[in-house]
């Protein structure tokens, strides 16, 4: 046994017809392999071997489906025959178009116009009749067979006794004609893979797939299991791997540990930080005293009482400052007036020029302008609501005094008390 290289099938087909053409016996008209006419509806084993027929050719019947009945794709056909041989394009097989596809079939038959004598007797003729139709249905048979070894390997092929073929005796040979069978209705190629992915009517079931290009599932989507960045388990999904800020993710693979926060970095994703190096603390600031009493004052545009009290922001950098106690001026019709002033860096001294940012309203006290009444002691509530504070830094408070008109101005007994709310 010798491995062979394939020689064209096509070629192989064609000398076979013509032998069997040119070895089978001359018969009359009445005796051709077409004895009916045939039109749409037609039914039987003349329809079927005229569509084997018509199958020969890709150009006129190119479905080449052989059922046995004439339908829309055997009438298209026999148009296509009809077009081709010059006769009257109707699509039905009557007188003129039965005796070309007989002409066709064995050019040396009569034509209709010739004698119908035959020599022999009837059952000659009979057998004659016969013979020439098995070698008709056998010759379709054959080059259909043909057909389906079209994309074999010469490799897949042994023959005893054959020689001397090579590869350039082959041509390539063309799929497209080819005829489904009636076991296996499908061609397992990229073209009806194809087909059948791009299809919204095809029902589908998909075992793996990757999806590279944008999808969209119109219809809804139910997922059994999902692997990936993403992960689906019994409906809930969740990250495999870190999903950056973009997307909704943190960027980070690890867990956070108790008393860590995230908090946005330079390259816009996230940092898992520790509460404790925020300077953040779980109770609010707070600060009370009572300073001992600060130095009189004559001037009229106000100093800083030194009163050295503080406090540090830990949450909101809001805090609220009540200061209160007894004012006086020891001169009659004279007054005093107070102010809360705050600020960062040094404390101001007691008698220091005004200093920080005034915080509130200012509160005045002014003696009667009548001589017969005596000077004396006036309380006063000073209260701000100081706000943008820096957590973690620390700010003094104080307060401001200045004699109204002149005298001498003072406060005493003073009670300071913060809280940040």
């Amino acid at each position: 046994m010798r491995r062979l290289i394939l020689i064209s099938f096509e070629k192989v087909a064609n000398l076979l017809l013509i032998a069997v053409i040119l070895c089978v016996p001359v018969v009359s008209h009445a005796e051709s392999a077409f004895t009916q006419e045939m039109d749409y509806g037609s039914e039987g084993s003349e329809v079927r071997k005229l569509q084997e027929f018509l199958a020969l050719d890709s150009s006129i019947y190119p479905e080449g489906v052989i059922s046995g009945y004439y339908g829309s794709l055997t009438v298209a056909a026999v148009r296509r025959f009809q077009s081709q041989q010059g006769l009257p394009v109707v699509g039905i097989v009557g007188p003129q178009t039965l005796e070309k596809l007989n002409t066709s079939v064995n050019p040396l038959a009569p034509s209709s116009d010739e004698s119908s004598a035959s020599e022999g007797s009837v059952e000659q003729r009979l057998n004659t009749l016969e013979r020439q139709n098995d070698a008709f249905t056998w010759t379709i048979a054959l080059m259909n067979r043909i057909k389906q070894l079209s994309g074999v390997s010469l490799t897949d092929i042994t023959v005893s006794g054959v020689s001397g073929l090579t590869a350039s005796d082959i041509p390539p040979l063309n799929t497209d004609s080819l005829v489904e069978g009636t076991t296996n209705l499908f061609y397992s190629n990229s073209l009806v893979q194809a087909f059948i992915h791009a299809s919204t009517t095809i029902p589908k079931t998909y075992t793996s797939n990757t999806y590279t290009n944008a999808n969209t599932f119109s219809g809804g989507l139910t997922i059994g299991s999902l692997n990936g960045p993403l992960q689906a388990n019994a409906g809930a999904v969740s990250a495999t791997t870190s999903i950056g800020a973009t997307y909704g993710g943190t960027g980070l693979t690890a867990t956070p540990t108790y008393g860590q926060v995230l908090v946005g970095n330079s390259s816009g994703g996230y940092t898992l930080t520790a509460t404790s190096s925020l300077g953040l603390s779980s109770t609010s600031a707070t600060s009370q005293s009572t300073p001992v009493d600060p130095s009189t004052t004559n001037s009229t545009t106000g100093v800083m009482m030194g009163l050295a009290n503080s406090v540090t922001p830990s949450k909101s950098g809001t805090i609220l400052v009540h200061v209160s106690g007894d004012t006086d001026n020891n001169t009659i019709g004279d007054g005093a007036q107070m102010q809360i002033r705050y600020g960062t860096g040094s404390a101001p001294s007691n008698g220091a020029a005004l200093a920080g940012t005034a915080a509130g309203s200012a509160v005045k006290m002014t003696n009667p302008s009548i001589a017969t009444l005596s000077v004396g002691r006036s309380p006063f509530s000073l209260n701000a609501v100081v706000t943008g504070l820096t957590v973690g830094a620390t700010y003094w408070i104080d307060i401001s005094l200045a004699a109204i008109t002149g005298g001498t101005a003072r406060v005493r007994d003073i009670s300071i008390s913060i809280v940040e709310i």
